[in-house]
């Protein structure tokens, strides 16, 4: 293989290196009966950092109905608490020649509908990495998408059932 191959390829996989990391932690797991049976009634954004945008409130409430409604799709009605405590958005130039990442950390507590008790407490933290060109455009946006990301790993954490080391989604999903 001639060396102005080896560096198209290796220059075509930095364009597009990119990777989703989750580091996040289950404080209290939903009860199995209420994974399949619950659906989300308010959704009640405590916190965000003072870095975000005025209108970042409202992306990730917008992103957690959205997200939520399609994963939580039963009958008993739960209420969602979340505190953001951090966000990072990506450098654009930085993630072109060294990549970089979009983070996001906070807290989500479902609790029964009209501040009952606690049902299930996660720990959220997720970051999307990228590198080059392509890394730096998928990264855009990162408020609306770290928001996405939050709402996702919430379903992820809080709906998706674990069986042998794999997760399986419920019946309601």
């Amino acid at each position: 293989m001639s060396l102005a191959r080896i560096a198209l390829i290796a220059g075509s996989a930095a364009f597009l290196a990119g990777c989703v990391h989750s580091s996040s932690e289950t404080v209290r797991a939903m009860p199995a009966d209420l994974m399949k049976n619950c659906k989300i009634a308010a959704i009640t954004v405590k916190d965000v950092p003072a870095n975000t945008s005025p209108e970042f409130r409202t992306k990730i409430e917008t992103e957690l109905r959205q997200t939520l409604d399609k994963c939580a799709t039963g009958t008993e009605p739960l209420d969602l608490e979340v505190t953001v405590t951090d966000f990072k958005g990506n450098n654009a130039a930085k993630a072109i020649f060294l990549g970089d990442s979009n983070n996001i950390k906070g807290q989500a507590r479902l609790r029964r509908a009209g501040g009952g008790d606690v049902v299930a407490d996660f720990d959220i933290s997720r970051s999307v990495g990228a590198g080059g060109i392509a890394g730096a455009l998928v990264m855009s946006n990162a408020e609306e998408k770290t928001a996405s990301g939050f709402a996702t790993e919430i379903c992820e954490r809080a709906f998706v059932q674990s069986t042998n080391g794999r997760k399986r989604k419920t019946a309601q999903q």
